[in-house]
């Protein structure tokens, strides 16, 4: 598990199309940089909080089997702690040891990753891949699954409506080569609390 005070690791070159920096971040006292993931073919972030509503054991059970297959798995808390102060690293490393998060959990002080992503809510997923080089192709930006508060469709991972390509069936078709469905379901979530005056 891991913890980042601030994660300017994103350079966007153009739509849907981004690349790692070598920028470092401060991780548990220490340092680590993208190059940290340098093995893997494909990444996903997820767009976590402290404070959101969703089935977090199923996220850590299914990142455990992606990282299996050989892909990275990234979450990024952007809240503001000055508005929400129980979203903060130090609730977020209770957060992670509680779940058993096996990927690192990495915070946005400046929320500069969930403005360049256009990012929403929480939780929100971002699914990339590449060709063997850099840089990343954003092929999915979506929710988990149906799954609701408010329903009873079961947290899997897998949409209720198959017509859509939900993120479960997105990574299949990344991890065997095959193109992902244009359409694709917005997340709904908690929406992300952003810093008093800053741009949103």
């Amino acid at each position: 598990m891991f913890i980042c005070n601030h994660c300017p690791f994103v350079i966007h070159l153009k739509k849907d199309i981004v690349k790692l920096s070598n920028f470092y971040m401060k991780v548990s006292r220490k340092l680590i940089s993208f190059s940290f993931f340098s093995d893997f073919t494909h990444y996903m972030l997820s767009l976590l909080a402290v404070s959101s509503v969703v089935e977090k054991n199923r996220i850590t059970s299914r990142s455990s089997s992606l990282l299996q297959k050989g892909l990275a798995v990234v979450a990024i808390s952007s809240n503001s702690v000055v508005t929400h102060p129980q979203d903060g690293p130090e609730f977020m490393a209770e957060d992670a040891k509680f779940f058993k998060y096996p990927f690192p959990y990495l915070y946005d002080e400046s929320q500069e990753v969930a403005r360049d992503f256009g990012a929403v809510c929480t939780p929100e997923f971002f699914l990339f891949k590449k060709d063997g080089r850099r840089p990343f192709e954003l092929v999915y930006h979506g929710q988990f699954d149906d799954s609701r508060p408010s329903n009873n469709v079961p947290v899997t991972g897998s949409c209720y409506d198959t017509s859509y390509r939900d993120l479960s069936l997105a990574i299949d078709c990344v991890l065997s080569g095959q193109p992902v469905s244009s359409t694709q379901k917005p997340s709904i979530g908690c929406s992300i609390k952003w810093n008093p005056g800053g741009k949103q």
